[in-house]
């Protein structure tokens, strides 16, 4: 694994229980993004069951091309029971580290707990800075490049 996407799923309608146009179109640019950073080397998502994570897993996945078994649904990532953030991370970390062989990048799509502890996790134990993620907008992620050890929020902002 050479590069590790952290992403907040899309923006949800509660009301229609599925992501919004807006979402879809944020999802869209995402996997733009992640396809220039990837060069069409292979990808591996893994993702928090909960529907909004895996509805913008899967959009991710069509928007990168990806065979369905490219998408793995852990229950872990949608269920910490009452971790304290090093059990969070370090946990995540080990699912993540598990995947690392099969991809040069891979995208973890779960909430802003989960983004937030690994973001933290791998910014100040495998790059070497200390950094807090500013909360994420639905549908946006961090790219960590874990070879030239770099982090950039994406999409870029318009």
């Amino acid at each position: 694994m050479k590069h590790l996407f952290l992403v907040r799923p899309g923006e949800f309608s509660e009301e229609y229980d599925k992501i919004t146009r807006d979402g879809r179109q944020k999802l869209q640019e995402l996997g733009a993004s992640i396809k220039q950073v990837i060069n069409n080397s292979s990808i591996y998502i893994i993702t928090s069951p909960a529907s909004r994570a895996s509805d913008s897993a899967e959009e991710l996945a069509f928007n990168l091309n990806l065979p369905e078994d490219a998408v793995e649904r852990n229950p872990y990532f949608s269920n910490f029971n009452n971790e304290e953030w090093p059990q969070t991370y370090k946990r995540s970390m080990t699912i993540i580290g598990s995947k690392s062989e099969l991809a040069d990048g891979i995208i973890l799509v779960s909430n802003h707990r989960i983004i937030e502890a690994i973001f933290c996790y791998v910014m100040n134990q495998k790059i070497g800075k200390i950094s807090i993620i500013a909360n994420p907008w639905p549908g946006t992620g961090e790219h960590i490049d874990l070879e030239k050890k770099i982090c950039e929020r994406i999409p870029k902002r318009r």
